[in-house]
């Protein structure tokens, strides 16, 4: 008779779920899977004033800067790469996921510094 675990098959398991998933799930949430676009330093106003519209829980404020953004990025003020990743942090502000939009917001400024 024996006792314990004999197969690698729940080690395995196990070293997956604790192991490999949180780290492919923190990969995609931090957005390591693309690319971050390089913004000219005027524009970051614009995820300055999303985070701003993020810790302050207001959605009028996002539906203000999506206005916003939406006539920058047509008047050519604003990069295509740079326009979605603002209408990413604009989405989750509309969905009042504002926790989630301000980290974005810190993210993108984070990546944007060690330029």
């Amino acid at each position: 008779m024996t006792t314990g675990c004999t197969s690698p098959a729940p080690i395995r398991l196990a070293f997956g779920l604790l192991v490999v998933v949180p780290f492919a799930i923190a990969l995609a949430c931090t957005g390591c899977n693309s690319a971050v676009p390089q913004v000219p330093r005027d524009n970051l106003r614009y995820a300055q004033a999303l985070r701003t519209a993020a810790n302050s829980h207001d959605r009028a404020g996002f539906e203000s800067l999506a206005r916003t953004l939406a006539r920058d990025t047509e008047a050519g003020l604003i990069g295509t790469a740079e326009a979605a990743v603002y209408a990413d942090i604009v989405a989750l502000g509309r969905a009042e996921r504002f926790a989630d939009a301000e980290q974005r917001c810190l993210a993108f400024l984070r990546e944007q510094a060690r330029r």
